[in-house]
């Protein structure tokens, strides 16, 4: 798999799963965001199911040792996907089936069901990346998970504007690092790898304290750059040897 094509399958499940809890709560408070969420909510939550699938398939011995094989199968990191796809789908169906009519609790409601799907996701991402490391304990996976969903909110503030989730995702981000063991960070060390997560960090805290003009640009470099990091951190842990994943 090319860089590119790694990096837009770690980036749109991001934004389209972050997007999904940010677009109808703001469209919730300003109507202007409601025609455009209507009519690109489903392909956007189809486009991250498929990214989430195909970085899975991307990654063959992972997906075995996860009964992944195919999207059908019931492996716990499948099924979180499915009920993040479920959500998403169930949540951008209820704000489109209601058009003009539909109050601004509808789209909360929506906005929640679209959090769900963010959360669904992150365990999920955080399931299939800690899978081969050892130092993964309880405290550390919750703690990726969180900073997960973050940077999925702070993806979708590319579109919306940049706001607090930005720079809390730019905050959250070292946590990652938590689960890794020693040989992982050798080779972060040795690659490089650090000054990408400090600059996905750095560029994330600044972004919405930036001049106007340059908010969503450092939002986009930010979130591309942490989303480099973290498709980083997928490929050496692959290289460890399996051991089970967590229940579900």
């Amino acid at each position: 798999m090319s860089l590119l094509a790694g990096l837009l399958l770690s980036w749109i499940p991001l934004f389209g799963w972050g997007a999904h809890a940010e677009l109808p709560w703001r469209g919730a408070r300003e109507p202007r965001w409601r025609p455009l969420w209507r009519a690109g909510g489903i392909p956007l939550a189809l486009a991250a199911g498929i990214a989430a699938f195909a970085r899975l398939a991307a990654n063959p011995d992972l997906a075995l040792g996860e009964s992944l094989a195919s999207p059908f199968a019931m492996g716990g990191t499948g099924l979180l996907l499915l009920i993040a796809l479920a959500a998403a789908l169930g949540s951008d169906l209820l704000l489109a089936g209601g058009g003009e009519r539909l109050p601004a609790a509808g789209w909360r409601l929506g906005a929640l069901a679209g959090l769900l799907a963010l959360g669904a996701f992150a365990i999920a991402a955080e399931r299939l990346r800690t899978a081969p490391l050892p130092a993964a304990g309880p405290l550390a996976f919750a703690a990726g998970a969180v900073a997960t969903a973050a940077l999925g909110l702070a993806a979708a503030q590319v579109l919306t504007g940049p706001r607090r989730a930005t720079a809390l995702a730019g905050l959250l981000l070292p946590l990652h690092l938590l689960a890794l063991p020693g040989r992982i960070w050798r080779q972060l060390l040795a690659g490089g790898d650090l000054l990408t997560a400090g600059a996905a960090s750095v560029l994330l805290l600044a972004a919405p304290w930036l001049p106007p003009r340059l908010r969503r640009p450092a939002a986009l470099a930010g979130s591309l750059l942490a989303a480099l990091f973290l498709l980083r951190l997928d490929q050496l842990a692959a290289l460890l040897p399996l051991r089970p994943v967590l229940a579900p």
